[in-house]
């Protein structure tokens, strides 16, 4: 029994280990961060790699052994800098770990993850149904519709959605695909398959995007076409798709900015952040210092000034923070880490004796790729900043509990793969 899952213990303990090297640098620059709470971080960090380890040794024992250790140790970067950013909020955060890792090792456990398959138009319907209700009953943060609140407890329903859109994409692709592979004639040069195999999938993305952009919460709605586009790119190997798509996604950005002020705000910001201090460009002018001044071995734990110069560092800007303290070597190898769990979840694809499976785990490593890409390239400034958060890093509890659910989804499908 202990001989199972020993390469996933070994890569929990470098993991911790790394992570209470951060603790013990953070330390040794804010003395007021005394060593009982030292001790008490590092213990309860260790206590939630050995839970997710234990819960999946019983529920998974061969499941994939590089996913959660990858996994842990960006949740341990995530704790490090909401501590390191806003200490009131770390216990609150750890409680939100505690949650997503309890969940992701019972999510593991189910054995019978390709019955989704029959369930993709109640989760479609269910996905709607949240989203109209932010869209009427939610309240706006950062220009945009996304909150919903029962009494005290406020979440974020799109966390939720996201899920369901991959279930309700990966099951009607699954059984379409052969349909959506063939084409019915050309269009400059371009293969285009039958309007009746595509009309189903194009209604449902467009009642999607349609509730999105009536909450004016256009990160989550691009994140959305990314998935739609890069599933069907997926399941049908037709790049006719994406270039359509990519056209689409042009005449869209371009309509939503001419129709919301908050967009233009966000292109005018990110087109030209230093004319623009006063009006949006603040946020992402001392985002571009941090990352400056971090260098290519960074401040150290603790000796950044993104914390009090960052609006909200500690959910949208949070690289920023890590570039600045860790620098440019640091941050490049928080990047591999998301390289490696993508590459591990396509290899979860890979292995998946059901179709359905693999398209499923497809569109999760999809999601958790297209939102770093997103995240990150806002806060350097490739793309203009769109307000989703940085999986298992950003602070959060719905990001952080759907981010773990999802993990539980793709270690109960390699426990069942080939």
């Amino acid at each position: 029994m202990m001989d199972q899952r020993k390469g996933e213990r070994s890569l929990i303990l470098w993991a911790w280990g790394v992570v209470v090297w951060g603790l013990v640098c953070y330390r040794l620059a804010n003395p007021q961060f005394s060593r009982q709470l030292l001790g008490l971080y590092s213990i309860g960090y260790l206590l939630l790699g050995l839970l997710g380890h234990l819960l999946l040794l019983g529920n998974a024992p061969r499941a994939d052994e590089v996913v959660f250790p990858l996994v842990y140790m960006l949740t341990g970067l995530g704790l490090i800098s909401v501590l390191r950013l806003r200490q009131e909020l770390a216990l609150r955060q750890f409680l939100w770990v505690f949650m997503g890792v309890a969940a992701m090792g019972i999510a593991a456990g189910y054995p019978h993850w390709h019955r989704l398959v029959y369930w993709k138009y109640s989760s479609a319907t269910v996905g709607l149904l949240l989203l109209a209700l932010t869209t009427l009953f939610g309240y706006e943060a950062g220009g945009a519709r996304r909150w919903l609140a029962l009494g005290s407890f406020r979440f974020e329903p799109v966390e939720l959605v996201k899920v369901l859109l991959v279930i309700f994409l990966a099951g009607y692709l699954s059984e379409a695909r052969t349909l959506l592979q063939g084409t019915k004639g050309k269009f400059l040069g371009l293969s285009l398959p039958e309007p009746r195999y595509v009309g189903p999938l194009l209604t449902m993305w467009l009642l999607f995007m349609f509730v999105l952009v009536a909450q004016r919460d256009l990160g989550a709605a691009f994140l959305f076409y990314g998935i739609f586009q890069a599933m069907l790119l997926v399941a049908t190997g037709n790049i006719s798709y994406l270039l359509v798509g990519g056209c689409l996604a042009i005449l869209g950005a371009g309509a939503a900015y001419k129709l919301f002020s908050h967009v233009q705000v966000r292109f005018q910001a990110w087109w030209n952040p230093w004319v623009r201090l006063e009006g949006g460009g603040y946020q992402i002018a001392q985002s571009l210092f941090s990352l400056g001044a971090g260098g290519f071995f960074g401040r150290g734990w603790g000796r950044g000034a993104a914390a009090s110069t960052v609006p909200a560092v500690h959910t949208d800007f949070v690289f920023s923070s890590l570039a600045e303290e860790i620098g440019l070597l640091g941050a490049g190898a928080l990047l591999v880490l998301y390289l490696f769990l993508v590459m591990r979840i396509i290899r979860s694809a890979l292995t998946a004796n059901d179709e359905f499976l693999q398209l499923l785990t497809a569109g999760i490593g999809s999601l958790f790729a297209i939102q770093v890409i997103v995240i990150i390239g806002g806060v350097i400034k490739m793309i203009p900043m769109t307000g989703i958060t940085m999986p298992f890093v950003s602070y959060g509890g719905s990001s952080l509990i759907s981010s773990y659910l999802l993990m539980g989804a793709v270690l109960g499908i390699s426990h069942g793969g080939e």
